[in-house]
């Protein structure tokens, strides 16, 4: 048996167990095929280098509502069309039932805002860290957040960056080095979509399992499309017990 066969018959099988959290173990399944299912659905090219765990930024999307700070909220996948005049912010749903009205109002007040304000927020964020009091760990993973965004040309790092996390202070290098940070003049379109199994009433922007399953075949000479293919259309026609 294929090892991704055999992964894949895992899920299927511990799915309906206690605690066990699906949409955790098969997002990077989605992952892999998600920037060619993007261009095939929207007819234009996508760049591979898809974000997972977008964080936004709470008071810039909501500063009605009374949050921490720097509190975040994040973002499944962020997906950017390779010109950069579309955004894409896809979350995932293993259940349907668990998309709630807090998480629906924060997609819809992130694309309100615009993509710059998103990335201005992000950059309060990495700020955040640099603090004395934050966590040391967190801030060189908000840093390969800004490598992985400037690779997709949405900004341009300082060269000292990479010197500064190496840096004995380097939180206090770090900060130094945040002014220096610009944003590309870029204003993509943000479409805020919701992968999930088919619940009975689509809203615009759903994409159900079915259609992410009928797209995988497609892929030809991959047998890993073709069996999670299969367990996609095993998810949507019998949703994992609650």
């Amino acid at each position: 048996m294929a090892i991704e066969s055999r992964i894949l018959d895992l899920l299927d099988s511990w799915r309906d167990l206690p605690a066990y959290q699906l949409e955790r173990r098969a997002d990077i399944f989605f992952a892999a095929y998600l920037p060619r299912f993007l261009a095939n659905k929207f007819c234009t090219p996508i760049s591979e280098l898809l974000i997972p765990e977008f964080p936004l930024h709470h008071r810039t999307i909501r500063p009605d509502v009374e949050r921490k700070k720097d509190d975040s909220c994040r973002l499944d996948y962020l997906a950017l069309s390779l010109d950069l005049s579309n955004a894409y912010f896809v979350e995932l749903k293993i259940d349907p039932g668990s998309r709630g009205r807090d998480q629906e109002a924060n997609m819809a007040a992130a694309k309100a805002v615009g993509f710059r304000a998103l990335i201005s927020g992000l950059l309060k964020i990495v700020e955040a860290n640099t603090k004395p009091e934050s966590k040391d760990s967190y801030l060189p993973k908000y840093c390969c957040l800004l490598r992985l965004l400037a690779r997709n040309n949405v900004l341009v790092l300082p060269e000292e960056l990479e010197e500064a996390l190496c840096s004995i202070r380097f939180k206090t290098a770090v900060k130094a080095c945040l002014p220096r940070v610009r944003v590309n003049d870029i204003n993509p379109n943000i479409h805020v979509l919701y992968l999930q199994p088919p619940n009975g009433r689509p809203l615009d922007g759903d994409i159900d399992f079915c259609e992410f399953a009928d797209f995988l075949p497609s892929l030809h000479d991959d047998p890993l499309a073709f069996r999670f293919a299969a367990s996609l259309r095993r998810w949507a026609a019998c949703p994992a017990r609650r």
